[in-house]
C-alpha cells in the first residue's frame, strides 16, 4: 500500500510540475482590477487562465524541494535516526480548553482594539453598509420600515427605497436584525467583532468534529490571524453574518448526519435558511455541494434507506422552508407581492454575461480576486498561502467531508463568475465565505504531508515516530508564519500609499481607509450641538452624507439631524418640519461646521 502510495505521489508531483512549468514558460496576462465593471483592455482566455494557475502553483516549487529532500534522505540513507518526538500530550494542552477561551478572547480584544482605534467605529467599505445599519435602527424601533419622510431628497441615505410611502432598505432582514440587537445595547459596532469570534468558536467545533481538538484549534487560530477574516470582522457588511451561519450550518449537517438527531436536523435547515435571509446569492451556492450529497445519500441504496434517510432529512426541509417563507413574508409585506425582491430595485443588473460582460472579462475578475485572496487570506509571503493546499491536493486518500469543503469553494467561486465587476474593498468580500473551508483543508494539508512524502523502507513503529516529526515541523512553520504575519499585520504605522487593490496591508491603513472618517462628527460633538439641523454639503462619495447619516437617528426626530445641502432656497422647505433648532451648515471633508442663520433665508 505504501509503494502504491508513493508511485501515485510521484505522477501528481510530475502532472502538477507541468502544469507549474507552463506557467512559467507561457505568457500570462496581468492582473487588472475593473473600476464598476470596465476592463481597460481583454485578454486572451489561455492567458488568463495560465496567470490563475500560475498564482495557485506559486508554492509548487516548495513542495518540490521538501519532497526530494525528504527521497534523498529516505532512499540514500535508509538506516538514518529518527529521534523520538512525544508532542501528542503537549498539543492536547496547548489546544485544550484554556488555549481555546484564550484564542477567543484575544480574538474579540483584537477586534475591539481595531475597531475602536483604527476604524473609529463606523461603516468603511461601501454605502451598503450604511443601508444595513439603518434598517437595524429601524428594526430597534420595532418597525419594518419608517413613513417616508418629508422632502425626502435631503434625506439621500444610501441603500434605502422609497416606495409607496415607505422608507425602508433593499436588503434581506437577516443581518440587520442581528445588528439591531447592538443599536438596542446601544453599542452596534460590537456586533461585527462578536460575529467573528463566534467564526472562530465554529470553526473550532467543525475542526474537533471532523478530526481531532488539535485541527480544530489550528484551523480557528489561522482563521483568527487571517487580515482578510480581521479586516471584515471590524466592518458592517453583511458577510461576517453569512460566514458565520455558513460555519454553524455546515457544524449542524455534520452532526446530523453522525448523530442522526432530527432536532438537529431542523436546526440545520433553520441555519441555512437563515443564511438565505443574509445573503441569498451566496446562500445558493454554498448550499449546493450540500443538496447534491443529500440527493446521493437518498439515491443510494435507496430501497434500504431511503425510509431512514427521508425521516432524518425532512425536518432539515421543513426549517429551511419555513425561513424561506419568511424571505418571501418580508417582500410581501414591504412591497406587497412576494416574489418582488427589494434589491431589485437597488443593485440588479449586475449578474449574467453581455455585450460588455464576456466570459473573457469574468475570467480577468477571477483572476484579480485570486490575486489579493492570495494576500491577504493568510498574509504568508512568497506564495506559500497555497502552500499546504497542494500538499493537500497531491495525496490520496481524500475523505468526504474534505470533498464537500472542496466543492463549496468551486461553487462559490464559479457563482461569482457571473457577478459583474472586481469591485474589492477589504479583499475580494464576495470570497469571504471561502475561508474557513479554505482553512480547514490547509490544515488537513499539514496533517497529511507525511503521506506526501512517504516512507516506505522502514519499520512501522519508525515510520509512526517520523509522522509525528514530520507533521510537528509542519506546525512549526505554520506557526512561524502566523506570527511573521500577526507582525506585519498589527503594524500600527500608515504605510506612505495606499493599496492599490484596496486591501489594506496592516491595520495602520484602516485608519480612515476608503474615505471614511468622523471628523464632522468629532467637530458636532467638541461643539455640544443640541436640537440642531445640519446642513451637509452634497459630495458624490456615499461618506460625505453616509457617515453624518450613521450617527442620525433614522426618524429624524432626533437630537441632530443631517440634512443634504441642496441650496438656500431648497433648504428652506426643512424650516416647517424643524423649527425651533438651530442651523448649521457643515463640510464632511474638512469637517468645518458654521452657524447658518436664520436671515440666511
Amino acid at each position: 500500500m505504501i509503494h502504491w502510495l508513493s508511485r501515485m505521489n510521484y505522477i501528481a508531483l510530475a502532472v502538477v510540475g507541468m502544469l507549474y512549468l507552463c506557467t512559467r514558460f507561457l505568457w500570462a496576462a496581468p492582473i487588472q482590477l475593473s473600476t464598476m465593471g470596465i476592463y481597460s483592455q481583454s485578454y486572451s482566455i489561455i492567458s488568463l487562465l495560465v496567470a490563475i494557475l500560475r498564482i495557485v502553483l506559486k508554492a509548487y516549487p516548495f513542495v518540490f524541494f521538501i519532497y526530494v529532500v525528504n527521497s534523498i534522505l529516505t532512499h540514500s540513507v535508509p538506516k538514518l535516526h529518527v529521534p523520538i518526538v512525544h508532542f501528542s500530550t503537549n498539543f492536547q494542552i496547548i489546544t485544550g480548553r484554556i488555549a481555546l477561551i484564550t484564542l477567543l478572547l484575544l480574538t474579540l480584544f483584537n477586534f475591539v482594539y481595531i475597531s475602536i482605534f483604527f476604524t473609529d467605529r463606523i461603516p468603511h467599505t461601501s454605502a451598503d453598509a450604511i443601508g444595513y445599519s439603518a434598517q437595524a435602527k429601524i428594526f430597534a424601533q420595532n418597525k419594518l420600515y419608517f413613513p417616508e419622510p418629508q422632502f425626502s431628497e435631503h434625506f439621500p441615505i444610501a441603500s434605502l427605497l422609497r416606495y409607496q410611502n415607505k422608507w425602508f432598505s433593499w436588503y434581506p432582514f437577516g443581518y440587520p436584525l442581528i445588528l439591531s440587537i447592538g443599536y438596542r445595547i446601544g453599542m452596534p459596532w460590537i456586533i461585527p467583532p462578536i460575529l467573528g469570534t463566534l467564526s472562530v468558536f465554529f470553526i473550532f467545533l467543525l475542526g474537533r468534529e471532523l478530526y481531532s481538538q488539535r485541527v480544530g484549534f489550528w484551523s480557528a487560530l489561522i482563521l483568527y490571524s487571517s487580515p482578510f477574516f480581521q479586516m471584515n470582522s471590524v466592518d458592517f457588511m453583511s458577510h461576517s453574518a453569512s460566514l458565520l451561519f455558513a460555519l454553524i450550518s455546515t457544524w449542524l449537517f455534520i452532526k446530523t448526519l453522525k448523530t442522526g438527531n432530527r432536532y438537529l436536523s431542523l436546526l440545520c435547515g433553520i441555519s441555512f435558511g437563515f443564511l438565505l435571509n443574509i445573503r441569498p446569492y451566496t446562500t445558493v451556492f454554498i448550499a449546493l455541494p450540500f443538496v447534491a450529497y443529500i440527493l446521493y445519500l437518498l439515491v443510494k441504496n435507496w430501497k434500504q434507506t431511503i425510509h431512514k434517510n427521508f425521516r432524518l432529512f425532512f425536518p432539515m426541509f421543513m426549517g429551511a422552508l419555513f425561513m424561506t417563507l419568511q424571505y418571501f413574508l418580508y417582500n410581501y409585506m414591504l412591497l406587497g407581492d412576494p416574489f418582488m425582491s427589494p434589491y431589485s430595485f437597488g443593485n440588479g443588473g449586475s449578474f449574467g454575461f453581455f455585450d460588455t460582460r464576456t466570459v473573457n472579462n469574468a475570467l480577468q475578475d477571477v483572476l484579480a480576486q485570486l490575486s489579493v485572496f492570495d494576500r491577504v487570506v493568510l498574509g504568508w509571503p512568497l506564495g506559500l498561502s497555497f502552500f499546504f493546499l497542494i500538499v493537500y491536493v497531491l495525496t490520496p486518500m481524500i475523505k468526504k467531508w474534505e470533498l464537500l469543503f472542496a466543492a463549496v469553494i468551486l461553487s462559490l467561486v464559479g457563482g461569482y463568475f457571473f457577478y459583474r465587476g472586481s469591485w474589492m474593498t477589504y479583499g475580494p468580500r464576495y470570497w469571504y465565505e471561502i475561508i474557513p473551508y479554505f482553512i480547514l483543508l490547509t490544515v488537513c494539508g499539514i496533517e497529511k504531508l507525511p503521506q506526501l512524502l512517504g516512507r516506505p523502507h522502514q519499520r512501522e513503529h519508525v515510520r509512526r515516530k517520523w509522522r509525528k516529526n514530520i507533521i510537528l515541523s509542519a506546525y512549526v512553520v505554520s506557526i512561524t508564519l502566523v506570527c511573521f504575519n500577526l507582525w506585519n499585520w498589527l503594524s500600527a504605522q500608515k504605510p506612505s500609499q495606499k493599496s492599490q487593490d484596496f486591501a489594506p496591508i496592516n491595520i495602520g491603513e484602516m485608519k480612515n481607509f476608503n474615505g471614511a472618517q468622523r471628523i464632522l462628527i468629532d467637530t458636532v460633538e467638541e461643539m455640544k450641538l443640541r436640537n440642531s439641523l445640519i446642513f451637509v454639503a452634497p459630495s458624490l462619495n456615499w461618506q460625505s452624507y453616509g457617515i453624518p447619516s450613521y450617527f442620525m437617528d433614522i426618524s429624524l426626530q432626533g437630537d441632530i439631524v443631517y440634512a443634504q445641502d441642496l441650496g438656500d432656497e431648497k433648504n428652506k422647505r426643512l424650516l416647517g418640519v424643524y423649527p425651533h433648532r438651530s442651523y448649521f451648515k457643515a463640510d464632511y471633508e474638512s469637517g468645518e461646521v458654521v452657524s447658518y442663520p436664520f436671515d440666511t433665508f
